[in-house]
């Protein structure tokens, strides 16, 4: 099973909306949602490729194989819960397709 993991971050210095007029895929998957309030995790998950110079709130590991969304926040940074939850929904950021194309992607893996 070749297995892909797509991580979403999200940062003081990015767009924190979503695009609530453009829904999921119609057979996006339910995930089991997992939270944690870990400022190590979101270090060691949530910083990949971000430069040092933004603070990392918190991210999204969406995991198909698995079918879990786990949901990496900052001490104190529970305000980002709505954001992740809706990536763990479907949800892209306006004018990104990312999840969508992740979810492209691994179904024609399978």
């Amino acid at each position: 099973m070749n297995r892909t993991i797509l991580v979403l971050g999200l940062t003081l210095a990015s767009c924190a909306s979503i695009d609530y007029a453009t829904p999921p895929p119609s057979d996006w998957p339910a995930l089991r949602v997992i939270e944690s309030v870990d400022q190590k995790a979101v270090h060691d998950y949530c910083g990949m490729g971000i430069p040092l110079i933004y603070s990392i709130e918190g991210c999204t590991v969406v995991d198909f194989d698995r079918r879990t969304c786990t949901i990496y926040l900052a001490d104190g940074a529970t305000w980002v819960r709505t954001h992740e939850r809706a990536h763990c929904a479907g949800y892209d950021h306006p004018s990104d397709d990312t999840l969508r194309e992740h979810w492209r992607v691994w179904k024609a893996r399978q």
